[in-house]
């Protein structure tokens, strides 16, 4: 603490010799020559010593004299009643505070000062007049003025000293089974307390009131150890049983999306849970996205760390963003995490906290090899990433679709689309419920993030994902008799989805079809505008027996006749 003056210095120097905060007055500012505790009066002000016009709420405590608020009490005085070396008259205040009362109003006004954080901790309630007896003692030592005759004491009434029992074979048990009794005893009466034996192998010990850090015996056993010395406490194991604990059903089931992103080549990041609202801005979410509605800090340390979030996609290009400046342009990156939804009034309703996966990825997808090419981030590979961590969880169908959610609300990673390039995004679905999104970047989002070149992100709603029925790994035998391939080529509209086409396919060709995929894309040259060449490669297998060119032939057959029924041209 530093220097002040005369006055001001007995006062902190008494605070710290004695832990009874004391407050100065200019005398001849009091109005009325007096002061008392009061409520602050609605929007009463208070311009306190450190230069602040404080806004004092009408819960919080003031010293005030007779026509205005002169200090708050237990925190800080105020600057129009300070000790200064025109004083010639100082009035001493020496009070006993609510914890709970002064932490409320320290923490409402944001100040932390030397006399607050000691009413927080608690003071002796009976060593208010000692204290103030002591500064005005030592206020003369100095010369710094002489005392008045007599005190003002508006102290309800002296607080009996707290009476504890310890047992003796409890400080044993702790500290050492050697300790006797009167060793017991002894040790406590160099601490100050007052000790006599209770019966039945326990002492009473009477707590002076300047020691309210001391409630109940373990504070007194503590008291003891601390003496004795903690050098000399043996240590030992805990004894007992413990019971066999579970993880909540939600957690284990992100423990298992964590392990199959990992085992993805993506690495787990954490970011924060408050983001800067001016994220929304950068990725371009319009007004009224469900995103931009968030639970905001009362009293955020920075703007940027003001708004809880309510998508992972904001961190993760963050992530992105920091390793880009780094020189780092190929990165995969993901979280699980919790995002806030408002259900109500921020201030009364809690959020809707859920567990969301986050995946975002820029530049080369893997290293660089002299027999390969180089692959980049971009929709598939997300895609990809997606459906290989969905397949891990044992999820069967899932569907990567362009188009938008009809009538389904947006809330949840479906808001994110706006932000995603408009042609290389979908929804994912499984059996036709939507559990998150995947795609690139809109240009202009990654520009805003400083990317240096296409990024791809993708959001899962882990709540949604984890009471889907269906989940689980099936296990099937080797198959013993060899596949029969068959491919398959069509023109489709640009607008038809190649998962549709598969559906036909699979619904044509019935129990023997053991796997279809697309193998190749073509558009141009003889192909007619605004549509596309698909082929498919298509599997045929028996699990009892080999199939033969006759019997393949009829179901091949038969599915080609079932694309040209539904509109398509084959090649």
């Amino acid at each position: 603490m530093r220097p002040i003056n005369n006055v001001v210095d007995v006062t902190n120097y008494v605070m710290v010799e004695t832990g009874q905060p004391l407050h100065a007055f200019d005398f001849h500012t009091l109005e009325g020559a007096s002061v008392a505790a009061r409520r602050a009066g609605a929007g009463e002000t208070l311009v306190t010593l450190d230069g602040v016009e404080r806004r004092l709420e009408e819960s919080m405590l003031v010293i005030a004299d007779a026509g205005r608020a002169v200090s708050i009490a237990g925190v800080m005085g105020g600057l129009e009643t300070e000790v200064t070396p025109r004083t010639s008259a100082v009035l001493l205040e020496s009070a006993y505070f609510q914890p709970l009362s002064i932490r409320r109003t320290a923490s409402a006004l944001g100040i932390r000062s030397e006399a607050s954080l000691r009413f927080e901790k608690g003071v002796d309630p009976n060593g208010q007049v000692f204290a103030a007896e002591r500064a005005a003692y030592l206020l003369a030592q100095v010369r710094a003025g002489r005392p008045a005759a007599g005190i003002v004491d508006c102290h309800p009434g002296k607080v009996s000293p707290r009476v504890v029992r310890v047992r003796t074979d409890r400080v044993r048990t702790v500290v050492d089974r050697s300790l006797g009794d009167g060793e017991i005893s002894r040790m406590l009466e160099r601490y100050g307390f007052a000790v006599c034996p209770a019966g039945d192998g326990a002492l009473s010990v009477t707590v002076p009131t300047r020691r309210v850090d001391v409630s109940e015996e373990a504070d007194l056993i503590e008291e003891v150890a601390r003496l004795y010395g903690y050098d000399r406490v043996r240590a030992t194991l805990l004894g007992g049983s413990a019971a066999g604990g579970s993880q909540p059903p939600l957690r284990a089931f992100a423990g298992t999306v964590r392990a199959a992103t990992i085992s993805c080549g993506a690495t787990e990041v954490s970011t924060l849970s408050i983001i800067d609202p001016r994220a929304f801005d950068r990725m371009m979410l319009p007004a009224g996205n469900p995103l931009r509605s968030c639970v905001r800090l009362m009293n955020p340390l920075a703007e940027e760390q003001s708004v809880m979030r309510t998508s992972l996609v904001p961190g993760l290009l963050e992530v992105l963003r920091t390793n880009a400046s780094h020189r780092v342009t190929d990165a995969c990156v993901f979280e699980i995490g919790r995002v806030f939804i408002p259900t109500g009034d921020p201030m009364t309703d809690l959020p809707d906290e859920r567990v969301h996966l986050g995946v975002a990825a820029m530049g080369r997808t893997r290293p660089v090899h002299w027999g390969t090419e180089a692959e980049y981030a971009d929709f598939y590979s997300a895609k990809g990433i997606v459906e290989t961590i969905l397949g891990m969880l044992g999820f069967d169908g899932c569907e990567c679709r362009a188009d938008e959610v009809p009538g389904a609300s947006p809330v949840g990673p479906v808001a994110v689309l706006p932000a995603l390039h408009p042609y290389r995004r979908a929804t994912i679905r499984i059996g036709g419920i939507v559990v998150g999104v995947v795609g690139e970047l809109h240009p202009n989002v990654a520009q805003a993030y400083d990317l240096p070149q296409r990024a791809a992100v993708s959001e899962v709603d882990l709540h949604v994902l984890a009471v889907l029925p269906g989940r689980g790994k099936k296990y099937r035998q080797l198959p013993r008799f060899p596949a029969v391939l068959r491919d398959v080529a069509v023109v489709a509209p640009d607008t038809m989805p190649a998962s549709e086409i598969a559906d036909e396919i699979r619904e044509a060709a019935g129990p023997l079809l053991e796997a279809v995929r697309v193998f190749d894309v073509y558009s141009g040259g003889r192909i007619p505008p605004d549509h596309r060449s698909l082929a498919f490669s298509l599997t045929y297998r028996a699990p009892d027996r080999t199939l033969r060119d006759e019997e393949v032939d009829r179901v091949h057959s038969r599915v080609r006749t079932a694309l040209e029924k539904a509109g398509l041209v084959l090649r």
